[in-house]
């Protein structure tokens, strides 16, 4: 039961980074997987390179979000289902190479990644410890979102959702402000990854494909967009 509650918090984590997209930059995501799966690789490759838990979560959720920052230039020029296509098509890549790249990411055989140990807990309790790491995050992710949204620079987004052209008439930076948020969303869902990836203790390529972006849409779609 708990192992269930601690991957509820990590699709958790995983929806509300897409809903930022789709429910409030307006466009619709079909890649989002990738940020999910370069967080759990990226955390993965460095626990394996024996680097601290503590140390290998932020940097998995900061190298989705500098994929999210390279691919938000020529994705964002795009409008409707061509923003969707470019998306897919970049999550594609990223797992044609995972898969490919048998050396480093183990390929379709998989990535075993090593366990992580939570202080003063037994082992057969390792589950709690995530389930407060995944349920933390997803607290403190809503409370900074609740602010935001409630600012002066949320209200614009908001903006920028319900009329793009008519904010930028405005003199609110439509560019960039979906460029930040795109980026902000790939290192929710990067950090989603890097819980991810220790608690299941193997990856496979397929944490990238559609089926898991297919996921989170499903997700933010029954929840409410925005």
């Amino acid at each position: 039961f708990r192992n269930v509650l601690v991957l509820c918090g990590v699709y958790a984590t995983f929806a509300i980074s897409l809903d930022l997209v789709v429910g409030y930059v307006g466009v619709l995501s079909f890649g989002h997987a990738a940020f999910l799966g370069v967080g759990a690789y990226v955390t993965a490759l460095l626990r394996i390179a024996e680097f601290p838990y503590w140390v290998a979560m932020p940097a998995g959720a900061l190298a989705a979000g500098a994929i999210g920052a390279i691919a938000a230039v020529p994705a964002l020029r795009m409008r409707g289902v061509y923003f969707a296509i470019a998306t897919l098509a970049m999550a594609e890549i990223l797992r044609i190479a995972v898969n490919n790249w048998t050396s480093l990411t183990g390929g379709p055989i998989g990535l075993n990644v090593p366990p992580v140990h939570f202080a003063h807990l037994p082992d057969s309790e390792q589950a709690v410890g995530f389930y407060y790491l995944a349920w933390g995050g997803v607290a403190i992710i809503c409370f900074a979102l609740f602010r935001f949204f409630d600012s002066r620079d949320g209200r614009a987004l908001i903006a920028i959702r319900d009329n793009e052209q008519l904010s930028g008439s405005l003199g609110i930076p439509v560019f960039r402000f979906k460029a930040i948020v795109l980026t902000l969303s790939a290192v929710m869902g990067g950090w989603a990854g890097a819980v991810y990836a220790p608690f299941v203790g193997v990856l496979s390529p397929d944490l990238l494909s559609v089926n898991y972006s297919a996921l989170g849409l499903l997700m933010v779609i029954i929840g409410g967009r925005g």
